[in-house]
């Protein structure tokens, strides 16, 4: 069985708040939409790295979703 990872992000603006959702692609953060960020998330077979930044009024919610075929 393989394993493999897809990096998410979930950006929330604290004044207006707006989120904006991201996947990682080639080392570099992609923004997508909430469905496909929601779809991703829920297709994992599991969760790992859960990480909370908050900087400059965004809270940055990160997440490793891990993945068998």
């Amino acid at each position: 069985m393989e394993r493999y990872t897809a990096e998410l992000m979930r950006v929330k603006n604290d004044k207006s708040g707006k989120c904006r959702y991201f996947l990682q692609k080639c080392g570099v953060m992609t923004r997508i939409s909430q469905a496909d960020f929601e779809l991703k998330k829920d297709l994992a077979a599991g969760l790992e790295c859960l990480t909370i930044t908050v900087k400059r009024g965004l809270v940055r919610h990160q997440v490793t979703a891990v993945y068998y075929l």
